[in-house]
């Protein structure tokens, strides 16, 4: 029995359809019903899902910080959340290699609640902080916290 009763092993003996690899290592797998369910959580453009200009919007849960989220089992007695936009990148090309992060890069700005494939790339910490820097995503000189509160350094 799951959260709210009723009888949840369905989920259990649709198909795995791959493994999410956390950044611990811990691997998880997910299955057909959750991947149903995420698809029909994003808005796709008029123009497709081909299309390179507009953002693919995640039409549920966000974060503080505005990434999309997704619930996507349980393991270990926890419940599993992961970002949308790392969960499309497996989807189309697999696990996402140690030491790198999925990037966005939206035209015009990017956008983190953004699904669509062909605004995410991958780099590494120093790739993602750059472009962070870079597009203003990131505070840094006057608007950084150790310059708003310099009493508290």
């Amino acid at each position: 029995m799951a959260g709210g009763g009723g009888d949840w092993s369905f989920i259990y003996r649709s198909p795995i359809v791959f493994y999410y690899t956390f950044e611990t290592g811990e691997r998880l797998p997910v299955y057909e019903y959750y991947l149903n369910r995420f698809w029909r959580k994003i808005s796709v453009c008029c123009h497709g899902l081909e299309c390179k200009e507009c953002c693919h919007k995640w039409n549920a849960g966000l974060k503080d910080n505005g990434y999309g989220e997704y619930f996507i089992g349980r393991h270990g007695g926890k419940v599993r959340m992961v970002h949308v936009h790392k969960l499309m990148w497996i989807c189309h090309y697999g696990d996402i290699p140690n030491g790198l992060n999925v990037c966005h890069n939206c035209p015009g700005a990017d956008n983190r609640a953004c699904c669509n494939i062909n605004h995410l790339w991958l780099g590494d910490d120093l790739d993602n902080m750059h472009d962070a820097v870079i597009k203003g995503t990131i505070s840094n000189g006057k608007s950084h916290w150790h310059a708003l509160n310099p009493e508290k350094i």
